[in-house]
């Protein structure tokens, strides 16, 4: 009853908001969402002052996500409901299958965020929820199809095949089957045992049919017929201290969901608490396949899966980590991070180390004597690395691994240090120009605080200034050589000398391409813009 007060509410005073709307249009569906469309000018040319016109679609709750397929014309919009003080999303919503030529609401079905969830492939609309995928008819949003398999991903260059693991009913839990699943009708093409006990921790595109998939190890998997070898590794620690508190902080928390919002998941124990993501990316060149786990480093052959070589690391030592590679060096940055469930915990000993490429010969290792401190970012510079601290900087030696320089930083001067500043940030400069704040000195290091403010040191690490992030565009989309920036309520399109071309009156959420559409969302509102409009082409 809440839920369907909440929405009715919401409705109303959006129908009351738009009774007064010009130009536009309402079409309502069983369930009475409405969706409004009219034109709007929400910008002009900085050159000309040309109006750019959009065309603005109006949903009856804040937008959380939205896919446009380009093909069918249709967009598929995730709304996700506020609550009474309007400061927080609720964990429920609507998914709304809009067309947008003949601007009707298709179909809408109700979506609960804790339990379920969305993917897209082109015209392909796969639904999750309770171990199970649908996919879902787009014409009418009904069930094509049930399959007993949570689909993780879909092929890209097949579109036909959806890759995720079988729901062990019996057990209530996902089991190690993965399985390959025939979009067209649901049922299975393979399954291959997949270990997942520490986690899934990414799966990256080798080629047209192959996947690399990094958990527990190394796999490949061909996504027609599920072939390919494994590299296993370890890449967690069960963590057996602590476990009956955990389980009652479980059944606590349980009751509490279940107070609060009418249900909840009840936690029991397994005995141990599991401690993840114990491993590195994965570096490869034509030589193959480079892998920091919990107790080793490797590089695997690319054709076989075996190990060329394998250098063990000190007992303890390992956590999250990053590789990367300079001429014949192989570099480890391990962060001294890992994380227990979802929450990131201090784990292993910080250190920057080096490896032989083709033998595995450690050239040098130099631990990070800071407890309880780790590493949060790093940056590559001719031939030193600068190694980021919530309280300081490092300067490491590519060539022998020695400590160039220390620089404490005090949160009375900054607050805490964050990360490195993301080239994508743009200034306003003279006349009508933008500039990109990180290139416009590339001698300089531009850090993120969490002061607010991005500051700016020195080759010798010293603080000569700071920008507040209040006056900073952060790029969104380019779209050729065209840049799409934002700021607070404002947006531009810059050209590739950084030149305004275009201002538009809103700061989009997210921006999306589909054919010669530019779409982009900001609280209930879907904005559609002719991109040729926007760039002049």
């Amino acid at each position: 009853m809440n839920r369907i007060f909440v929405f009715m509410k919401k409705t109303f005073l959006a129908s009351v908001m738009f009774l007064g709307a010009t130009l536009s249009f309402a079409q309502t569906t069983p369930n009475g969402i409405m969706v409004f469309n009219n034109e709007k000018t929400i910008g002009r040319m900085t050159g000309t002052q040309k109006e750019i016109k959009a065309t603005e679609y109006t949903f009856p709750g804040r937008i959380y996500d939205a896919h446009i397929d380009n093909v069918s014309n249709t967009a598929t919009v995730q709304l996700r409901t506020l609550n009474d003080n309007g400061k927080r999303m609720e964990n429920f919503g609507d998914i709304v299958h809009y067309d947008l030529n003949g601007r009707t609401v298709k179909w809408t079905k109700y979506i609960s965020y804790v339990t379920s969830k969305i993917r897209y492939s082109g015209s392909t609309i796969i639904f999750s929820k309770g171990g199970n995928s649908y996919r879902l008819n787009p014409e009418n949003g009904q069930d094509v199809w049930r399959a007993k398999n949570d689909i993780y991903f879909v092929d890209s260059s097949s579109a036909s095949i959806g890759i995720g693991y079988k729901f062990e009913l019996g057990n209530k839990v996902y089991g190690h089957t993965l399985e390959g699943i025939d979009l067209n009708n649901g049922k299975r093409i393979w399954q291959r045992e997949l270990n997942r006990e520490y986690g899934w921790n990414d799966a990256l595109p080798v080629n047209d049919s192959t996947w690399m998939i990094l958990s527990g190890g190394l796999h490949t998997v061909n996504v027609h017929d599920g072939s390919g070898w494994s590299y296993n590794e370890i890449t967690g620690v069960k963590d057996y201290t602590g476990s009956i508190a955990a389980t009652a902080a479980g059944f606590a928390l349980g009751a509490a969901s279940v107070a609060l919002f009418g249900s909840g998941t009840f936690f029991y124990s397994t005995g141990y608490s599991l401690i993840s993501d114990l491993v590195s990316n994965v570096y490869s060149d034509s030589t193959g396949y480079y892998l920091a786990s919990r107790d080793k480093v490797s590089r695997i052959r690319k054709n076989e899966g075996t190990a060329a070589w394998w250098r063990g690391l000190p007992d303890g030592y390992p956590s999250k980590s990053y590789l990367f590679a300079k001429a014949d060096t192989l570099f480890m940055v391990n962060f001294g991070f890992a994380f227990r469930g979802d929450k990131l915990i201090s784990y292993g000993t910080p250190f920057f180390a080096a490896f032989s490429k083709e033998t595995g010969a450690q050239l040098f290792f130099s631990t990070i004597n800071i407890e309880k401190n780790p590493i949060l970012d790093f940056r590559i510079k001719n031939d030193h690395i600068l190694l980021l601290f919530k309280d300081r900087l490092m300067k490491y030696s590519l060539r022998d691994g020695s400590q160039i320089l220390e620089k404490p930083v005090s949160s009375d001067q900054a607050g805490e240090l964050m990360e490195f500043a993301k080239t994508g940030i743009y200034i306003d400069a003279a006349g009508s120009h933008l500039a990109n704040l990180v290139l416009s000195d590339t001698s300089k290091h531009y850090i993120v605080a969490s002061s607010g403010r991005i500051l700016i040191f020195d080759t010798d690490l010293n603080i000569t200034g700071d920008v507040d992030t209040g006056r900073l565009y952060d790029e969104l989309l380019k779209l050729n050589s065209y840049t799409f920036v934002t700021r607070d309520n404002q947006s531009f399109i810059i050209d590739a000398n950084n030149k305004k071309v275009a201002e538009i009156d809103v700061a989009p959420k997210a921006v999306n391409v589909a054919g010669n559409k530019l779409y982009f969302f900001r609280e209930n509102i879907l904005f559609e813009i002719d991109i040729a409009g926007l760039t002049g082409q």
